[in-house]
């Protein structure tokens, strides 16, 4: 763990944090709001930054102490080790923008769990304990980092997906005889949405214009970007000149159901990758922009690319001037000749420009709502206006069905309480008296 000191947007300095990631293979910064939370307060002196390099060194310590005790099976079970490897370089062939999750759950809780808790290396004899490793993941699994805190309902369907692959490659390369999955977590109560978490459009404008009115413009843009495109924060992040088009779109399904419902608007985004972030921030040490494919493609291609129009006029005219800057840079050849280097939202941080929206949300004495909620928002409003599944499922990216119902439940919510409210608006007048 070492210190670092580093300075703040309006001049003053506080204490930042590094320690080596042996998993990552890099150092991580930990977060300031990790920092807040867990001394009550940034670290403005020396003294203090020295104390608590003692207080995060004994913890990061027995952190190791509990990942050394999750894989202590590497050591008993060597044949278990060659297995991992050999499920690390298929699932990165197989799913390289998402395989490390597959990885991480396959080897701190399912290969945990069987190995170690259950003491059982025979893998033939694992589906007889299925029901115990679920019952182990709804009581007992924890959070690597928060060992008192129970993971949570994704990240159990995830242990799960984890051992079904890795059983399903054990199968193929005929080590088992028999293939037997494990049933997953029923998935009506995974990433349950609701109308909480609809943002309406003039909370969108208050929100929006509080952080232009604190000089945090492009989080503004960036907030008004997410509500009325749906896009998820990495992919807007990493938004730049080759994905802005004026006009409409020649996506021709796109085209008949935007005439269709008479959806005007101003211009389009045809998106095919998102960050990779290999380094902290979003460039490289030469200034390029290493990419991925989008969720749930397997390469960056134009057959996966994804068609959204833009249908604010004050959104299409900030992105217009953000576009139009980096077209000057891209004329000086600030990062090279390549137009995807060139992002319109160079400056957005995670971890700052979520901080900046929490306090717009406190300000304003609102429910906070997350980035996220921006997409949920938008999703809700295009299936209330149009009630087309198909639209919401080229706009949004989405595969399944299944996906756009919930939103179409959510709308259905909002119509029901606004009736009810009109309702009891009604019930509430009362004759004049003369």
């Amino acid at each position: 763990m070492r210190k670092e000191l580093r300075k703040n947007s309006d001049g003053t300095h506080y204490f930042s944090f590094l320690y080596y990631d042996k998993d990552q293979g890099k150092r991580v910064r930990l977060s300031k709001e990790y920092i807040r939370k867990r001394f009550g307060r940034d670290l403005l002196t020396p003294e203090e930054a020295d104390t608590a390099i003692k207080i995060l060194d004994a913890e990061y310590e027995s952190l190791q102490v509990r990942l050394e005790k999750r894989t202590r099976w590497e050591k008993e079970f060597y044949n278990f080790h060659s297995l991992l490897n050999q499920y690390a370089t298929r699932q990165r062939r197989k799913a390289p923008n998402s395989y490390k999750n597959n990885i991480h759950y396959l080897r701190y809780y399912v290969l945990h769990y069987f190995l170690m808790e259950a003491k059982c290396n025979n893998i033939d004899f694992w589906p007889d304990l299925y029901e115990n490793f679920r019952d182990w993941l709804e009581t007992k699994a924890c959070l690597i980092k928060q060992p008192n805190k129970l993971i949570s309902y994704g990240a159990k369907n995830h242990c799960i997906k984890a051992l079904n692959t890795f059983m399903r490659q054990l199968y193929q390369d005929k080590i088992i005889h028999k293939l037997i999955l494990c049933e997953k977590f029923p998935s009506y109560q995974l990433n349950e949405r609701s109308i909480d978490d609809v943002i309406s459009e003039p909370e969108m404008h208050s929100v929006y214009e509080f952080l232009r009115k604190t000089s945090h413009t492009l989080e503004a843009t960036f907030y008004r970007l997410l509500y009325y495109t749906g896009l998820r924060f990495n992919e807007g992040l990493g938004l730049s000149l080759q994905d802005i088009y004026q006009g409409s779109p020649q996506h021709e399904s796109l085209q008949r159901l935007l005439k269709r419902y008479e959806i005007e608007h101003y211009g389009y985004i045809v998106l095919a990758s998102q960050p990779a972030h290999e380094t902290r921030g979003l460039r490289n040490e030469d200034g390029s922009i290493s990419r991925k494919p989008l969720k749930g493609r397997k390469k960056i291609a134009e057959k996966h690319s994804r068609v959204v129009v833009i249908t604010d006029k004050s959104l299409w005219r900030e992105l217009v001037e953000l576009y139009n800057k980096q077209i000057d840079r891209l004329d000086k050849r600030k990062w090279g000749e390549n137009p995807s280097n060139y992002a319109l939202f160079e400056g957005i941080d995670k971890s700052t420009s979520t901080r900046h929206l929490q306090y717009a949300y406190q300000a304003l004495d609102l429910q906070y709502r997350s980035w996220h909620c921006c997409r949920h928002s938008c999703a809700t409003n295009l299936i209330g206006l149009t009630g087309d599944h198909n639209l919401a499922r080229l706009w949004l990216g989405h595969s399944s069905l299944a996906v756009i119902e919930r939103y179409v439940h959510i709308h259905q919510a909002i119509v029901r309480a606004s009736q009810k409210q009109r309702s009891e608006a009604r019930s509430g007048i009362k004759k004049l008296e003369i």
